[in-house]
């Protein structure tokens, strides 16, 4: 027995998905050849780790994840 939803997209949400998902191909496929998406790329991942982490209870700064990431180290507390 497939599943049944208890719900239904109104026709103007539906159009506006397949609106979303048509733009969101172009972009994907569009090359991107800017100098400044690489630093961009890598400040989000700092950011991603460190804050994501925080929620669980790591005390590591912004800038001692961007020095880890980095192949760095950082004195050890005690």
């Amino acid at each position: 027995m497939p599943y049944e939803p208890r719900y239904k997209v109104p026709p103007h949400l539906q159009t506006l998905i397949e609106e979303i998902t048509l733009l969101k191909a172009k972009i994907d496929m569009s090359p991107i050849s800017v100098s400044w998406v690489p630093r961009l790329t890598k400040e989000a991942f700092n950011r991603m780790s460190c804050f994501s982490t925080a929620i669980e209870g790591n005390p590591l700064t912004l800038k001692e994840v961007e020095i880890l990431v980095d192949g760095g180290s950082i004195p050890q507390t005690p």
